[in-house]
């Protein structure tokens, strides 16, 4: 009776990436190899996709280590149409697998040892497949698989192995700006608000919104066909609003929904505050001097609760404000004053002195 020789194990090991953007392009690095040190870079490689395509890879047969200053390996471009891409071969050791049943935990690239006949190598050539992701969200399984072969004067099993990969949605990024603080009750103001896709999709016509704490809509519009100047894909629209008829602090927020493009996008919103005041009543006239020439000091920032101004050459700034209390600060780099509170019941002047600061020698705590 003749004894019949046992099959020695295939092994297909890929580096996959886990998470892959929709519709982008991506790369497999595929490698075959025998645990009892067998050649397998003559075996063909057949690749099905999740639409159930199929590719077949042909063999990259590695003649001799690669030398200095010659490539790593031969290109490996796959048949079967577009979207298969091709692969350049290089020379590795891949790892010998544990005994018993192999499992997508048992591959990984770490690891040793030997099996089959002494000082036998494991030679694994790597093939890199182009890839393009499926447009539609979620889990797709691509499926690697060798068939039954002899290789050098050994049968070998087939081999079959699924590489799962998640593909998500591109992300988009919103932008807030042109603001203006305060805004008086119950009247209409204007703000910009732009929308970018992490993928430079085009954007045009897309909807946006403006909605209050709530979630009711104050206002909406589509995305202009010219990104902002200065950047290549923050698409982006002027949108009217009507402040609350209430005085107050209000916290809103700008939704981007995303939704009817190409290629499938995850929808963002961003928050933003915004100071609504009551009706003016009465001129605030803010005079900056110098403590000690008594002159004037220029782009003095003032600020007055929600209410900003600069003072000109001549160290003035006005502000039409309601009636009430409030606290006056003025800053500006090199000088220091304090806060100033006033109540305001008519139009009112009031004279704000800075004390110049000397500036800080940076090399005061090496002299001490």
């Amino acid at each position: 009776m003749t004894a019949v020789a046992a099959a020695h194990a295939t092994v297909i090991t890929v580096e996959d990436p886990a998470e892959v953007a929709a519709g982008a392009e991506f790369v497999l690095t595929v490698r075959v190899s025998c645990p009892a040190g067998c050649d397998l870079s003559g075996i063909p490689i057949e690749l099905m996709g999740p639409d159930n395509a199929t590719a077949t890879l042909p063999p990259a047969y590695p003649l001799h280590p690669p030398l200095q200053g010659e490539g790593k390996g031969r290109s490996s471009a796959a048949e079967g149409g577009p979207g298969w891409g091709g692969g350049e071969a290089e020379y590795a050791e891949a790892p010998l697998p544990p005994p018993g049943p192999l499992t997508r935990s048992d591959l990984h690239p770490a690891g040793g040892g030997e099996e089959g006949s002494e000082g036998a190598a494991d030679i694994a050539v790597a093939r890199r497949i182009a890839l393009k992701a499926p447009l539609r969200v979620g889990e797709h399984v691509w499926r690697v698989s060798c068939a039954t072969h002899k290789t050098s004067g050994w049968h070998h099993d087939a081999s079959l192995l699924r590489v799962p990969v998640r593909v998500r949605p591109h992300e988009t990024s919103l932008a807030v700006w042109a603001i203006p603080s305060p805004v008086v009750t119950s009247r209409p103001f204007a703000i910009k608000v732009g929308a970018k896709s992490a993928a430079g999709c085009d954007l045009t016509g897309m909807p946006i919104a403006v909605r209050d704490a709530a979630g009711t809509m104050l206002a909406g519009g589509v995305l202009g066909d010219t990104p902002w100047p200065g950047t290549s894909s923050l698409y982006w629209a002027e949108l009217t609003l009507i402040a609350p008829a209430e005085a107050g602090m209000f916290s809103w927020s700008v939704e981007f929904a995303a939704a009817d493009l190409a290629l499938p996008h995850q929808g963002s919103s961003s928050r933003f505050s915004i100071a609504i005041v009551d009706p003016p009543e009465h001129r605030l006239t803010i005079k900056v001097v110098e403590q000690e020439a008594a002159s004037p000091v220029e782009n003095a920032q003032v600020r007055l609760g929600a209410y900003r101004a600069t003072t000109d050459g001549s160290g003035l700034a006005q502000l039409m404000v309601p009636k009430g209390a409030y606290d006056l600060d003025v800053w500006k780099s090199g000088y220091d004053a304090p806060t100033a509170s006033i109540v305001i019941d008519a139009d009112l002047a009031v004279e704000i002195v800075m004390v110049p600061m000397p500036e800080e020698n940076p090399d005061t705590a090496w002299q001490m």
